[in-house]
This record gives structure tokens, C-alpha cells and sequence, in this order.
């Protein structure tokens, strides 16, 4: 009966343990597919910052809330207003938005800045799958149409900030 009882509890644990590996593999896939989609967006936004160094703005889109360009449909992603690009295989859209100008924010000597929003997205992998999207706020160097009241602030690089959305 002891023997039993024994046989029991360690086929116990062996499922146990069986069940917490699967478990782990799972999670561990997870990741994985999401490190893969942040990386496939991040390339949108690296050419997209590529571009706007060059004062090329080719998808920009009239300025919009985070609830309405998360909730922008596939078909709007695939349209002539985004930009596209692939990595792999593995395809990402990409647009443009201009937040406005800055006359005391200072990128180089005596330039004000414009500051632009990128948003893009990385191909979900299945039809019904998240899309991942990533967002940056950058600055490009500007003539002054504005003048600056208050103390001046002197911008070190291109990029100001970046987020993660989906």
C-alpha cells in the first residue's frame, strides 16, 4: 500500500513538472514572436527617421489620436496613404505626422525644430493576430517663423522619445 501511495505522489509531480514545461515552452514562444514583431516595426521607424534626415516626409497623415490610429483598420494600413516597407518577409507600414514647430527648442545653431511623429506597424503574423505598433517623436531643424519668449532648450539628437502602443 506505501508503494502505492509512493508510485502515485512521484507520477504526481512527474506530471506536474511535464505540465510546467509545456507551459514555458509556450511562453517562451511567445516572447520570441513578440521580440520578432517590435523588430519588424522598428525597421519602419528606422527608415522612416532615415527619411526625415533627408527632409523627406512621403506618407504624412493629418495629426491624429492614439485611440484612432490604434484603431485604424488593416485595409487603412495597406492603403496609398502609408508607406511600406519589408523585412524578411515580413512587411511593415509606416506614416508621418507634423506635431508643430518650436522656436525655444534649439537643434543646431539658431534653428528652431519641427517635431514629427512616426507610427508603424509590423505585419501581424495570423489573420486575426495584434499588429504591433511603435512610435517615435523626433525634430528636424527649422527656420524660425515664430519668435521665442522664454528660455531657449538645446536638443542633443533627432529622436526626443519612442513608445510602444501594441
Amino acid at each position: 500500500m506505501v508503494v502505492l501511495v509512493f508510485i502515485s505522489i512521484i507520477s504526481l509531480l512527474v506530471v506536474m513538472s511535464v505540465e510546467s514545461a509545456a507551459l514555458e515552452s509556450r511562453m517562451s514562444v511567445n516572447v520570441y514572436r513578440s521580440s520578432q514583431d517590435s523588430l519588424i516595426a522598428w525597421a519602419g521607424l528606422r527608415k522612416g527617421e532615415a527619411q526625415l534626415k533627408l527632409g523627406l516626409v512621403p506618407c504624412e497623415i493629418p495629426v491624429m489620436s492614439t485611440n484612432e490610429l490604434m484603431s485604424k483598420s488593416p485595409k487603412w494600413w495597406h492603403s496609398s496613404v502609408t508607406c511600406h516597407g519589408q523585412l524578411s518577409n515580413r512587411k511593415y507600414q509606416y506614416v508621418f505626422e507634423r506635431l508643430g514647430e518650436n522656436a525655444c527648442a534649439i537643434l543646431f545653431k539658431n534653428q528652431g525644430v519641427v517635431y514629427y511623429r512616426i507610427s508603424s506597424r509590423a505585419e501581424p503574423r495570423a489573420k486575426y493576430a495584434n499588429s504591433r505598433i511603435l512610435q517615435t517623436t523626433n525634430t528636424v531643424p527649422s527656420k524660425l517663423t515664430t519668435i521665442c519668449l522664454e528660455k531657449t532648450k538645446k536638443l542633443n539628437n533627432l529622436r526626443q522619445s519612442w513608445r510602444i502602443l501594441r
